[in-house]
């Protein structure tokens, strides 16, 4: 077949390509970019190439999914997603939160019970005092059962994690159109801890089993947080990576034990794990455990201040720094351990005693309360309820309790 036959002369060609260029040059300047890329792909099949794949990415850049040559739609960037690309990070980053005082709430955001067993009324009086979060420690008892103690060898007094827990949640949900506090539409979490010894896989297999039995029926509006070293480790096994409905986790930070490691060059105490940073690449479970894990949650001696007291001002601002990268890769911060004023009597439920230590003075607790709230620090871990609720509700507070 002649050259004729597929088009004919150059002077023909170059008066096609003039009109198809002034028609797109109109469109553009007139409707949305997507007849413009038409035009340019039409173009491209005037001059020859591989056009098929260049439409293939300008469409999917609109979240579309354009057509094949049989009309059959091809997914976008799956196949011509580049090597080199950026990651896609499923988390979005979490936005700089500014207090805003409100001395009516009836919630209180970021108030977390610490220990809240230890407390007279467990739940019930972390509720009263409007709190959006409780830790719950768990250990076995003498009769295999998983009961609510920080004692790693259980307590034969213990209460049941579900009975204290999990059906007084699901009782206040259903008096209350399924949420806990009527209006907040954030779930309420349930932090859990398990005190034994880590390194027995099969214990903790157990722990994990009793744990998702104990919160059968949890409502939608309530979440249940695990340590990610409840289920690493599990054979044929993979928790983290597919939780069950109503189920995150949490991890630590990585220790900045040298400066050659990323993230830790200026000095840091911590630094995002690897496995949850959105800048290493990831793909199959090593995605999904980046998206399953929410909220790093580690002590104030190993990523605030590592002699537990007065905060410099260098501190302080490497701790922001810690905070800003996280909420950046999507990740919450619970810090533990801080300084919180009187400490637990001992065997006495809700009673408190002067600390001995300068790390624990109430104001060395109000310049940490200070420093996470204007961090942005995403829960402000306390046993005394009511000093965080006033705090936290007033955004600080003159009151030195």
């Amino acid at each position: 077949m002649g050259h004729r036959d597929r088009g004919a002369t150059s002077l023909e060609y170059g008066a096609l390509i003039l009109v198809v260029a002034a028609l797109c040059g109109g469109l553009a300047s007139t409707v949305s970019d997507r007849p413009v890329r038409a035009c340019r792909n039409a173009v491209c099949q005037i001059f020859g190439g591989d056009c098929g794949k260049q439409g293939i990415r300008s469409a999917a850049k609109d979240g579309a999914s354009p057509a094949g040559e049989d009309g059959r739609q091809v997914q976008p960037l799956v196949a011509t997603r580049p090597a080199d690309a950026a990651p896609v990070q499923d988390k979005p980053p979490i936005p700089k939160q500014v207090c805003s005082p409100d001395p009516d709430a009836k919630w209180v955001e970021k108030l977390n019970a610490h220990n809240d067993y230890e407390n007279k009324a467990p739940l019930k009086g972390a509720l009263s005092n409007g709190v959006t979060s409780v830790e719950v420690d768990l250990a076995f008892d003498p009769y295999n059962r998983l009961v609510v103690t920080h004692s790693p060898v259980g307590d034969p007094e213990g209460k049941e994690f579900r009975k204290t827990y999990i059906e007084p949640l699901i009782k206040r949900a259903e008096r209350n159109n399924g949420q806990i506090y009527p209006g907040r539409t954030e779930k309420f979490q349930v932090f859990v801890e398990v005190k034994f010894d880590r390194g027995d896989a099969k214990r903790r297999k157990e722990a994990y089993d009793k744990i998702m039995a104990a919160t059968r029926g949890l409502p939608e509006n309530v979440e249940v947080v695990l340590p990610v070293s409840l289920s690493l480790g599990q054979k044929d096994a993979h928790p983290v990576e597919h939780p069950p409905p109503g189920v995150t986790y949490s991890q630590q930070f990585d220790r900045c034990d040298s400066r050659s490691k990323p993230g830790c060059e200026n000095g840091e105490l911590c630094r995002i794990p690897d496995a949850l940073n959105p800048a290493v690449p990831k793909s199959g479970p090593a995605a999904d455990y980046q998206r399953n894990v929410t909220v790093l949650n580690d002590g104030f001696k190993e990523c605030v201040s590592r002699d537990g007291g007065s905060l410099s001002e260098e501190e302080k601002r490497q701790y922001q720094i810690l905070v800003d990268r996280a909420h950046n890769a999507g990740l919450k911060v619970r810090i533990w351990g801080a300084p919180d004023g009187s400490v637990r009597a001992p065997m006495s439920p809700g009673q408190f005693v002067p600390c001995r230590f300068k790390s624990c003075r109430n104001d060395q607790r109000h310049d940490w309360w200070n420093l996470a709230i204007g961090t942005g620090t995403d829960y402000l871990v306390s046993n005394h309820l009511g000093t965080g609720a006033d705090w936290l509700r007033h955004c600080g507070s003159p009151k030195k309790r």
